[in-house]
């Protein structure tokens, strides 16, 4: 199994981003990007699964909700723990 990342070095944030993830030449994940990451698209199967990710004020992934059809529903980040 052979994996390759179509990636975008030229754009406004000025860091790498993936675009798409290729296993065996077929585009297995396609993400979206706005100032952040706001969404991952994955095959499953033979079906485009959506996920979103969901950001706290500081810019931190606190969770991925998934639409679909049953409802929405997130997976949620354990909270960290404080340093003293």
């Amino acid at each position: 199994m052979t994996t390759k990342y179509l990636v975008d070095t030229l754009n406004p944030t000025g860091y790498s981003q993936v675009l798409d993830e290729l296993v065996n030449g077929s585009v297995t994940k396609t993400y979206t990007y706005g100032l952040q990451r706001i969404s991952e698209n994955q095959l499953v199967g033979s079906t485009w699964t959506p996920t979103f990710y969901g950001y706290d004020g500081h810019g931190n992934v606190r969770f991925l909700g998934e639409h679909g059809r049953h409802g929405d529903r997130q997976r949620r980040s354990p909270p960290r723990q404080q340093r003293r």
